[in-house]
């Protein structure tokens, strides 16, 4: 039994959630340093999505779910946004704010086919003007490093809400 794959990873990512959940956050007209997101996430993986700011630009993102191949499918990723990117969002307090993110991370699934990968992310979120939410979308190429190196995709859609 592989001790790290089924114990500190899964107990890491549970705090991580935990954190998120009981957090007081400030979530404001976009991202802030110590802002945090819960929300879900559809695709590969399918389940939770916590969100944690780093500063005005730069996050950490946590999932715990669940992919095609059944088992628990973990995710943590660095991520950084480009608000820059749509210079056609004129007024981000009645229009919202949209950006371009990428970001590099890591996945662990506990079903036994490709257990560890790295991660390269690619998507955009919205944040709604006045409202505490994000909407996103991601595609990411993972690189499989354990077992039988490979390549696989992971990616879907999600939202989250930002606690005031």
């Amino acid at each position: 039994m592989n001790l790290s794959r089924h114990v500190i990873f899964p107990t890491a990512t549970a705090l991580v959630f935990a954190v998120a959940v009981f957090s007081s956050a400030q979530a404001g007209e976009g991202p802030a340093a110590g802002n945090v997101g819960v929300g879900l996430m559809l695709g590969s993986p399918t389940g939770l999505s916590a969100k944690y700011w780093l500063d005005q630009k730069t996050a950490v993102d946590t999932d715990i779910g669940w992919g095609w191949g059944g088992g628990t499918t973990f995710v943590a990723d660095y991520l950084w946004h480009d608000f820059s990117a749509f210079s056609f969002i004129k007024d981000p307090a009645t229009d919202g704010k949209l950006a371009f993110v990428v970001g590099a991370g890591a996945r662990v699934q506990t079903d036994g086919n490709d257990p560890f990968g790295l991660r390269a992310v690619f998507g955009l979120s919205y944040f709604f003007p006045r409202n505490p939410f994000e909407l996103y979308a991601e595609i990411v190429p993972v690189l499989v490093l354990v077992d039988h190196p490979d390549g696989d995709l992971d990616g879907g859609v999600g939202f989250r809400y930002y606690f005031r």
